[in-house]
């Protein structure tokens, strides 16, 4: 949890001032690419976008035209 200050000072420089104002691709972009570059914020990072999108506080990604197609062609 130590982590938190950080993803919470890049939320507030992207305009998020609520959850449900950043989806779970935008908060996952703030971890590492690679995760051994720092295995603490990537954990936090990882733990809070699973556990937040499970609980509903996410907002809604942005769908691509093709998402849009797939989703359609489910329905």
């Amino acid at each position: 949890m130590r982590e938190a200050p950080r993803v919470d000072k890049w939320l507030r420089r992207r305009g998020g001032r609520r959850l449900d104002e950043v989806s779970r691709i935008q908060l996952l972009e703030l971890a590492p690419r690679d995760s051994q570059d720092d295995i603490y914020l990537a954990a936090l990072v990882r733990s809070l976008a699973e556990y937040l999108d499970e609980q509903g506080v996410l907002a809604d990604a942005v769908k691509t035209s093709s998402q849009v197609l797939v989703d359609a062609y489910r329905d």
